[in-house]
């Protein structure tokens, strides 16, 4: 009895273990350069009406909206990273201390949906300005997951 008490706690815990890290993959290229990750966090409406998603590895990004909860379709314009208006998206990439930008007279889109519960969006190519150096830029694209 004590065997088949203790078995089921042991394939309980490693079912549960298993479903921690369950978080999506977001990918993304640089200059042709593949990269990717899950350590992705999401905030949605804290203490004003924002939500993001970012990932805090060492090359990271950040991608987010001037609205209070993520949007589940649609298409919304790029523009620069701390934009006040909710019509737009927000995107900076960083390279350890280096980020890049993007700049205001871009065309490129982020096309938005929903896949099992969770936001995708979808970032066309785009040219990224360091701020601190307008000489230094870098093209960027890819499909950012809500985790």
């Amino acid at each position: 009895m004590n065997r088949i008490i203790i078995t089921t706690a042991i394939i309980a815990l490693l079912a549960s273990c298993g479903k921690k890290n369950k978080k999506q993959y977001s990918y993304w290229k640089v200059n042709g350069v593949e990269y990717s990750s899950n350590n992705v966090t999401a905030i949605e409406g804290y203490m004003r009406p924002i939500s993001r998603i970012s990932c805090q590895d060492k090359i990271r990004f950040s991608i987010g909206f001037n609205i209070g909860e993520f949007p589940k379709n649609g298409e919304y314009p790029l523009a620069y990273f701390y934009t006040q208006n909710p019509d737009f998206a927000g995107l900076g990439i960083c390279f350890d201390t280096v980020c890049y930008l993007v700049t205001n007279n871009n065309t490129a889109m982020v096309r938005a949906s929903e896949i099992n519960g969770k936001t995708q969006f979808k970032v066309d190519s785009v040219r990224m300005v360091n701020p601190n150096n307008p000489l230094d830029s870098i093209w960027v694209d890819g499909i950012f997951n809500e985790p």
